[in-house]
């Protein structure tokens, strides 16, 4: 059993990585990973200002679940696995898409992502 002190270590460590993520792909609204710890794996999500963690489970009594975790990830859509789907990049640079006020055609407004 891990003790507090070790679990603020890891969610120290874990929200560090997931601040490198953020800021190295700032249209990313949220992020999924797992603390696993031999056979317990604790999935978590986190975003720029919070992370929520979900009940822990063993791999070992609970194999179905464990894969259901893992599938889950692999079929994610672009949008379910955190990223902001209405801005675009192209050669050009990084654009947002919208609606106009013609429901049936999209439009773009371009815009340069500044540098942090």
């Amino acid at each position: 059993m891990r003790t507090q002190k070790e679990f603020k270590k890891e969610l120290i460590w874990f929200c560090g990585h997931a601040q490198e993520v953020f800021k190295s792909q700032p249209t990313r609204r949220f992020l999924h990973g797992s603390f696993i710890r031999g056979s317990m794996v604790e999935p978590v999500g986190t975003r720029p200002i919070r992370t929520v963690r979900c009940e822990k489970f063993d791999v070992h009594k609970n194999p179905n679940r464990f894969i259901r975790v893992i599938a889950g990830y692999t079929l994610m859509s672009e949008e379910e696995l955190g990223t902001n789907i209405c801005i675009k990049e192209d050669k050009v640079g990084k654009y947002i898409m919208f609606k106009g006020e013609d429901e049936t055609k999209e439009e773009s407004c371009t815009w340069k992502m500044m540098s942090q």
